[in-house]
């Protein structure tokens, strides 16, 4: 069984690789150093903005990350179903749309680079 890793681990690693802290990533990223924090330790899920910032930071190719976050924030991610049906289908739709977003952006890029 293969390891996939998480965009949190490959956040991680890349702060300990180049000794950088969250102060320092953050403000490359232009994010909150309490927000790159709580990414970190898995106390905040990523929004697909911060996900690009992130990308763009570690120097990725844009999209990289795209894959691992449908994996674990639409794909894995079971929705939160307690009380009314209404509650559950919240969730689904917005995880829908955030693929949506993945998938008009990665198009978006594709075009950009292939059709001139």
């Amino acid at each position: 069984m293969k390891h996939t890793p998480t965009i949190r681990a490959e956040l991680d690693r890349y702060l300990k690789q180049e000794g950088m802290s969250l102060t320092q990533f953050g403000h490359i990223a232009g994010m909150n150093r309490g927000i790159v924090s709580a990414i970190v330790t898995g106390n905040k899920s990523m929004s697909v903005n911060q996900i690009d910032r992130i990308t763009e930071a570690m120097g990725l190719p844009e999209g990289y990350f795209y894959d691992l976050f449908i994996e674990k924030y639409i794909i894995d991610t079971a929705p939160n179903c307690t009380g009314s049906p209404s509650r559950c289908e919240r969730p689904v739709r917005s995880r829908l749309f955030a693929w949506q977003r993945l998938w008009r952006t990665s198009i978006q890029s594709i075009r950009c680079r292939y059709v001139r």
